[in-house]
């Protein structure tokens, strides 16, 4: 296939995008999410036996978390799970329900070893804990423009 316009009568992505505006470019996110490493405990549901797995968050928003599994977990998509989160920043656990949407492995470059991860989409939350985490979310967020 051959193209009858040289490349440069198009316009580069830069004068493209600027045409667009910031407000007509939409985050498919419906809400904001963060990079932010703090404390996990989760019990897969329905549980006989009280067992919290405790691990390292990844990222967090209001619609839900990510967090790196132990070798040994058995969890998968659409599984329910109990989520108890610490924020060193705030005093106590924030606490909620959550269903495992996505699962996936990163090669952690500096072990040279294969981790594994999953995403909780919030099913319930406490609304006091959500006002937390939302309050906190909005702080980490106006001090990384600053």
């Amino acid at each position: 296939m051959q193209i009858d316009n040289p490349f440069d009568e198009f316009e580069n992505l830069e004068k493209i995008t600027s045409k667009l505006g910031e407000g007509n470019i939409r985050e498919k996110r419906r809400y904001p999410r963060i990079d932010y490493i703090f404390d996990v405990k989760y019990e897969i549901l329905p549980s006989t036996e009280k067992e919290e797995v405790m691990t390292k968050g990844k990222d967090i928003s209001l619609g839900g978390v990510s967090f790196e599994l132990k070798p040994e977990d058995k969890v998968n998509i659409g599984m329910f799970l109990i989520i108890k989160f610490s924020i060193k920043e705030l005093e106590g656990e924030l606490k909620a329900m959550g269903k495992v949407v996505r699962t996936w492995k990163e090669i952690d470059k500096e072990n040279q070893i294969e981790k594994r991860f999953c995403a909780v989409k919030f099913t319930a939350i406490d609304p006091t804990d959500y006002e937390i985490l939302n309050n906190f979310i909005k702080d980490y967020l106006s001090q990384k423009k600053n």
